[in-house]
């Protein structure tokens, strides 16, 4: 195996900084011997002839197995911080009021939580690992329930009209189209209630009488 270090110049005894691209290595495998190896840091053709001249095909295929190993080591070094920062600290029951909440703004039926594609999504981003599942549609109808009894809704019946009054002051009546109404039966549950009505009001004065 070839371990690649800086040796002292002799022009500078003091310092082990390569000042060019032309390296000076030893090889651990001639050791005690020293042995120098020269050679450019970007390219590794001398010292690999060496170990294959000196050392045989085994000792040429430990390099290549140690640069593999090495450079496994930082791709999975580099695989578990990018883990570390992408951690996510939500909960489950605040991931089932982030679906409900966009359920709501939406508009969208609640089975959207059961469709497939809907469901793949989180399946790609893995959210298992974090211990997250997409919601039941019960569950989400069951939360959204528990949101809407925290609201009180305030709210003023009259029975005096005067808000259609004013709108048919604004805009005016078609009589064309009440009549058409009539005639289509449009609201069909208000003309039995007026129909009851006056039953009850003729069978009330045939009382008085």
């Amino acid at each position: 195996m070839v371990a690649v270090h800086c040796v002292q110049s002799q022009k500078n005894q003091n310092t082990e900084e390569c000042v060019s691209d032309n390296l000076v290595t030893l090889c651990k495998k001639c050791e005690p011997a020293i042995v120098q190896i020269r050679g450019n840091k970007n390219s590794t053709t001398n010292f690999l002839t060496h170990l294959k001249r000196k050392h045989g095909d085994r000792a040429l295929q430990e390099y290549y197995e140690y640069k593999t190993k090495k450079s496994q080591g930082g791709i999975n070094q580099r695989k578990t911080a990018l883990r570390r920062n992408t951690t996510v600290n939500l909960k489950q029951n605040d991931f089932e009021e982030l679906i409900s909440r966009f359920i709501v703004s939406s508009m969208v039926p609640f089975r959207v939580v059961e469709d497939e594609w809907f469901v793949e999504i989180f399946k790609q981003l893995k959210i298992d690992r974090h211990g997250l599942k997409v919601p039941s549609r019960r569950a989400v109808i069951r939360d959204i329930e528990k949101n809407c009894r925290r609201f009180k809704n305030s709210t003023n019946i009259t029975n005096n009209g005067s808000n259609f009054v004013k709108a048919f002051r604004k805009f005016g009546v078609n009589k064309n189209l009440i009549e058409m109404s009539k005639k289509m039966n449009v609201f069909p549950d208000e003309e039995k209630q007026h129909e009851n009505e006056d039953d009850s009001s003729s069978d009330s004065e045939n009382c008085e009488k």
